[in-house]
């Protein structure tokens, strides 16, 4: 009986499967093949009928549908339509991609340059009277730029503290030592590896040069040497000034220039 009973299921299973490739070999109708190819493009996503592949089909027809082929194709009115409309999408897109590049080439003024839609007639303005700059800017003049009446100041506008020589030492280790000596007899790293020499500090010259004279020369630079303003601040300027005249009077100190509380600590050293 069980016998039978298998026998019975392996014939209905061939019936089937004879039904079915004799329904996929029958004539059809253009409908019928367009839902057929829809069908096929699609994929089965119904448990047990997922094949390889079928999962990146439907993806592709959700991220891109005006690439998918088209679901209603019924006649060949529709199919033209259908795909028309999918290259004017193409074209849409290809046109608004191509103006990404004209950001690229956007028409600019560079410095100085002429200009007749601008006051003064130059690309170069100046900044609006009610505007402030972004530092906060001390009003003295003369802590701005070293000078006073045109001439250089022979005084540091700013108290000379122990805090603002040692700010100089630092600053004047790093930016300034490697060309003039920590000692400041212009023997620096690089000029022992061919730079060129720059004077010494402890020259008559630059004994008798005003303070006002150093702090120009760090803010416009001087010779080979290239400004330093937009590496010290102007109150690092001046402490580097500061520690400058410092090293100058090292040199040429003299024990009788000290007091007495100075020479006592000096001993016990």
């Amino acid at each position: 009986m069980n016998a039978t009973r298998h026998l019975n299921s392996g014939r209905d299973c061939a019936h089937v499967a004879g039904a079915g490739i004799a329904a996929e070999l029958a004539p059809t109708s253009r409908a019928d093949r367009a839902a057929r190819a829809n069908r096929s493009y699609l994929g089965d996503l119904t448990p047990g009928n997922v094949r390889h592949g079928s999962l990146a089909r439907p993806v592709a027809a959700a991220a891109f549908p005006w690439l998918a082929p088209a679901r209603s194709s019924a006649t060949r009115r529709g199919g033209v339509l259908s795909w028309c409309s999918r290259l004017g999408s193409l074209a849409a897109a290809i046109l608004v991609l191509s103006g990404c590049g004209n950001m690229k080439k956007q028409r600019y003024l560079r410095p100085e340059t002429p200009s007749m839609h601008l006051p003064r007639g130059t690309s170069a303005q100046l900044p609006p009277p009610h505007t402030e700059a972004h530092r906060a800017r001390v009003p003295d003049a003369v802590f701005e730029t070293g000078e006073r009446g045109g001439q250089l100041v022979t005084e540091i506008p700013i108290p000379v503290t122990r805090e603002l020589l040692r700010r100089g030492q630092d600053r004047f280790t790093i930016y300034c030592a490697v060309c003039h000596g920590a000692d400041g007899y212009g023997r620096g790293i690089v000029v022992q590896r061919g730079f060129p020499t720059p004077p010494s500090y402890h020259d008559a010259r630059l004994l008798n040069a005003p303070v006002g004279h150093f702090f120009r020369v760090m803010t416009r630079g001087y010779g080979v040497m290239y400004s330093y303003a937009d590496r010290l601040t102007t109150e690092d300027r001046w402490a580097v000034a500061a520690y400058i005249r410092a090293l100058q009077l090292s040199q040429r100190a003299n024990a009788k220039d000290m007091t007495d509380a100075d020479r006592t600590a000096l001993a016990r050293r």
